[in-house]
């Protein structure tokens, strides 16, 4: 008596010695953890379509961020910008600019008024050793 052969089906169909082949592959596939690490990758692939940057800058910005010594920091930073709602991406650079400019501005501020209060401590002195002189006259 002939042996019997068993043909697999999917969804009511029969399957063919290729499909089967690939079934048994991709199983295999599964099994390893690839299919996950391929999942990953696509899903990453995913979003780097969405950027307007191309892959030679993502691939840098990547390296340069690992390669940073401080990782970590380099993280959070990124999340805290992603978080910051009242600020879009494309203006980042507007704004950092213009919190640069504003910081030159606070710097300078603080210049002219360690200046004053440098002068007015000379004038504060001044001003004591005069009546120390004055005391000094009346005795």
């Amino acid at each position: 008596m002939p042996a019997l052969k068993v043909r697999p089906t999917m969804n009511g169909k029969r399957l063919d010695n290729s499909e089967c082949e690939s079934m048994r592959e991709l199983a295999v596939f599964s099994k390893s953890g690839l299919l996950r690490d391929q999942a990953s990758i696509a899903k990453l692939n995913n979003y780097f379509k969405k950027l307007v940057a191309n892959s030679d800058q993502i691939e840098s910005l990547i390296a340069n961020i690992v390669d940073s010594p401080e990782l970590q920091k380099c993280i959070d930073v990124a999340k805290q910008i992603a978080q910051l709602s009242s600020i879009l991406l494309d203006q980042m650079a507007d704004y950092v600019e213009r919190q640069k400019g504003e910081t030159q501005r606070i710097k300078h501020e603080i210049e002219k008024v360690d200046v004053i209060l440098k002068q007015k401590n000379v004038n504060i002195r001044t001003l004591e050793g005069h009546e120390k002189l004055e005391k000094e006259l009346k005795i």
